[in-house]
């Protein structure tokens, strides 16, 4: 077996261990006293709904960097493409006679026409959002009317209507002036009047005394 050859089974050992894991399993691995076991199993915790099931490694590649082991596989899943590189980077600590594995990363590098019909989506799934939005405050703001009539009619509803006081019609009284009457100070006329009177008596003038003179109607005389 080539070097390369042993470094593919041992990521496809540590991958296809993790992909078989149920949702139980991962909870336990996240919770473990081993803080390298716990960042892997949340790591892929991450990932797993977006890569699906392990399927294969196709290439590694092997670095070292002061005491660590990079082993950086090129691997395939069921929910990606084959023209979308998945990266798993292994991390490993170099001991005296073994290596522990301290970490496990994955990076999807997807193609520009992947990236560009996700960014598409985003797009309209932003514009269909602004535009329910946009549609519910027209819906809202259009019946705010609504909320004023009714507070307004329960407003009416609690008013009581001011007791009214009905006055009596107040009768002016018409105060009847008489007719003065038209006296004449003439005393030569009333000397006159009461010789006539007494004449047609056949009486003294003295026992007469005239106390007011009126007019008499023409239409009188003429009917008599």
């Amino acid at each position: 077996m080539s070097e390369e050859e042993y470094y593919i089974s041992i990521a496809e050992s540590y991958l296809q261990t993790l992909s078989d894991m149920n949702d139980e399993s991962l909870a336990a691995m996240q919770e473990s006293d081993d803080a390298g076991s716990a960042l892997v199993a949340l790591n892929w915790s991450s990932m797993q709904g977006e890569l699906g099931d392990f399927e294969e490694v196709t290439s590694v590649e092997v670095s070292t960097e002061g005491q660590n082991l990079i082993l950086l596989a090129h691997a395939k899943y069921e929910e990606v493409e084959d023209t979308t590189d998945v990266e798993v980077t292994f991390t490993f600590t170099l001991q005296s006679t073994s290596m522990v594995l301290s970490n496990i990363e994955w990076e999807v590098e997807y193609p520009m026409s992947t990236l560009l019909q996700r960014a598409g989506l985003n797009t309209v799934m932003g514009l269909a959002v602004v535009f329910v939005a946009l549609a519910f405050l027209t819906f809202v703001i259009g019946k705010l009317h609504l909320i004023s009539d009714f507070v307004e009619g329960k407003e009416k509803k609690e008013e009581k209507p001011a007791p009214q006081i009905q006055t009596a019609p107040v009768q002016e009284a018409q105060e009847t002036v008489p007719e003065e009457e038209e006296l004449t100070d003439d005393l030569e006329l009333v000397a006159v009047i009461a010789a006539a009177i007494a004449a047609s008596e056949n009486k003294s003038p003295e026992g007469f005394v005239v106390r007011s003179i009126r007019k008499a109607n023409k239409r009188n005389w003429r009917n008599a």
